[in-house]
């Protein structure tokens, strides 16, 4: 209840928005893929008035999906310290011909919409790294709540094939930390 007015306010995300025509319509190729960028939004209860929205970075480019925005979803805690809860909204990069295949984890101030940090991740060979989200407590005693990311298929193979670790996953606690740079990889 970000506004104090009893209700909570509620994420919604949508990573099959398309913001143009799909390839068909646009391009001779007669693909039907679309320009998949995603959209989020937060809503104010009981009207259900949109406070702010956001769609995906990239669109199609070639055989790349486009960023589908809103995949995962989840409230972040509060992580820049204001006492107010902040969400983040990551993407689904599948089948990117791009030359940046990485997943991207936006994290939004709830209070003001704003892009806060954006961390990228490697892709699996079907997933995101940001597949699972979970807020968490200020563990650090900062004064700002980390959050947690999860990535079962995560298979810890650097180059060497090491068939026991397939598909083990992983988990990691990431943090906002104002002071350093806006995009983390």
């Amino acid at each position: 209840d970000w506004d104090g007015n009893g209700f909570p306010e509620i994420g919604v995300s949508a990573p099959s928005f398309r913001d143009g025509p799909v390839f068909g319509e646009d391009l001779p190729s007669g693909s039907d893929i679309g320009r998949y960028r995603g959209w989020v939004g937060v809503f104010k209860l009981p009207e259900f008035e949109v406070v702010y929205s956001t769609v995906g970075r990239d669109p199609v480019i070639l055989s790349f999906a486009g960023d589908r925005l809103g995949y995962v979803l989840s409230a972040a805690g509060d992580a820049d310290g204001d006492g107010v809860t902040d969400f983040l909204a990551g993407t689904h990069r599948q089948f990117n011909a791009h030359p940046e295949p990485y997943a991207r984890l936006y994290l939004y101030s709830g209070a003001t919409g704003d892009v806060l940090e954006v961390y990228e991740g490697r892709l699996g060979l079907l997933t995101t790294f940001f597949q699972r989200l979970s807020p968490l407590d200020d563990l650090d005693g900062d004064g700002r709540a980390e959050f947690l990311v999860g990535y079962p298929s995560d298979s810890y193979i650097d180059g060497a094939q090491v068939p026991q670790r397939a598909g083990a996953g992983s988990i990691f606690v990431l943090r906002y930390e104002p002071e350093l740079p806006r995009f983390i990889r």
